[in-house]
Order: C-alpha cells, then sequence, then structure tokens
C-alpha cells in the first residue's frame, strides 16, 4: 500500500478506504492532500493544512487545485482575508506551472471578489488583466464577461476610445461563442461611443447592420436589444433627422 494506492481508491470512489489508511500515515504534503479530499468535516481546517504544506515545495497542480478547495471554503466562511490571500497565490501558481486557462480564470475572479468587496479600484488592475490575457489567448467567455463590466467602468470615466476598441474584441468574442445578447450588447456600446463623437449615421448604420445580421440568426432577445437603443436613438435625435440620416446613408450605398 502507498499514495498512489489511495489515490486510485479515491479516484474510484473508495474514499472511506483510503481514509482509514491516510490517517494512519504520517503528515506530508501528499497525505495532508489526500486527506482533505477524503474527509467529510472540519474541512476549511484540512485544507488550510494541506495549502501549507504544499507550499513549501514548487507549485504543483496538487497546490493549484487545494488553493480553489481553500478559497470555496473561505467563501462558505465569510472569510475574505483567506479567500483574498489564497486567490492571489492562485494566480502565482498557475503562472508558474504555466497553466493560461487558469491563470486568467483566478486573475478574473480575483476582481470579480474585489467589485463584490465595494472596491473597485483594487479590482480594476486585475480586472484589465484578466481581459488583457483572455484576448490573447482567445478565452471568449472571460472576454465577453469580464470585457463587459470592464467596458462600463471605462464609459463612466469617459474613456471612449478604449471602450470603443474593447467593444470589437468582445463582439468577436461573441461572435465565436454565438452569444447574441452579448454581440447586441457591444454593438450598443461601441454605438455610444460614435453617437458621443458625433458620428451619428455610423452609429445608426452599425445599430442596423447589426439588426440584420441578429435577424438572420433568429435571435430575438438580441433583435430587442438593438431596436430598444434605435427607439432611444429616435426620441435622442428626433424622427426627421433619423429618418434624414438613413436616406442618405441609402443614397451613398445605391
Amino acid at each position: 500500500m502507498n499514495i498512489q494506492t489511495a489515490r486510485q481508491w479515491i479516484a474510484t470512489g473508495h474514499t472511506q478506504k483510503a481514509l482509514a489508511w491516510l490517517e494512519q500515515q504520517p503528515d506530508n504534503p501528499d497525505v495532508l492532500f489526500l486527506t482533505a479530499v477524503c474527509i467529510e468535516h472540519d474541512k476549511s481546517e484540512h485544507w488550510h493544512r494541506a495549502i501549507e504544506s504544499l507550499s513549501a515545495y514548487p507549485a504543483s497542480k496538487d497546490l493549484l487545485l487545494a488553493l480553489g478547495q481553500g478559497i470555496a471554503c473561505a467563501r462558505r466562511d465569510l472569510n475574505t482575508t483567506i479567500q483574498e490571500q489564497y486567490l492571489e497565490q492562485a494566480i502565482r501558481v498557475a503562472e508558474a506551472l504555466q497553466e493560461p486557462i487558469q491563470h486568467i480564470h483566478w486573475i478574473a475572479i480575483l476582481a470579480n471578489f474585489h467589485l463584490r468587496q465595494g472596491n473597485p479600484q483594487k479590482a480594476l488592475p486585475w480586472l484589465q488583466l484578466s481581459v488583457q490575457r483572455s484576448i490573447l489567448h482567445q478565452h471568449h467567455v472571460v472576454t465577453i464577461a469580464q470585457g463587459l463590466i470592464l467596458t462600463g467602468y471605462w464609459f463612466g470615466q469617459g474613456k471612449i476610445a478604449q471602450v470603443s476598441a474593447l467593444s470589437i474584441s468582445i463582439e468577436e468574442a461573441a461572435v465565436q461563442r454565438h452569444n447574441w445578447i452579448a454581440l447586441a450588447t457591444a454593438r450598443n456600446t461601441r454605438a455610444s461611443c460614435l453617437l458621443i463623437r458625433k458620428k451619428e449615421a455610423e452609429a445608426i448604420q452599425l445599430l442596423l447592420e447589426t439588426g440584420d445580421t441578429l435577424f438572420q440568426k433568429g435571435a430575438v432577445a438580441a433583435l430587442n436589444i438593438i431596436k430598444a437603443r434605435l427607439g432611444e436613438i429616435h426620441l435622442l435625435l428626433g424622427q426627421e433627422r433619423v429618418r434624414t440620416l438613413i436616406q442618405s446613408m441609402q443614397r451613398e450605398n445605391t
């Protein structure tokens, strides 16, 4: 009987059999880690002990998994101090293991953690990093989710150029994911940037083209978002002004 046998027992669902053997062994990183996996009580304490022991050695997948479990326990225990500590460590470990998707995952979670704590200034660097890395590694889900948060934050700060550029990346990710709601949202945001720059015709054309695309896809909910934005523009600019702009675009396209 050895540690690999214990891992096999756990993998095949024989956790109590593995636990009985583990409890007879002296403490070491493997034993503490597998004990935390098997045991049903005091999970937070057992994962904490496993993390402490594994942290004394080079980064490993066991440590990253233990940190994930430790973060989940800290969230349940409402222990924000430990949660932040483990999140930061998980980011470092994922980077050391050269696991880009895991790295992005934990960066995004840390950004959202700070947002939930009401600390957007502390969240912003992590939010930006998660978006940068997700675009680089084509992690479309994070590009959409974190990108939409970031565009909202930047829009509030008046960073129109950054918002417009990031919206294009979100649109590309949304098309790849067939996430038509995200596409409509990002196009609405970019149209707003064009309106702020007094490029009214371009904003309307962008929304009309998006509406055509969504109609062809049968994406009714997303199409309604675009329709609602066009309705707002009619109210903002006036019916006659919008009609004139559309007629001018039609002449240019003929």
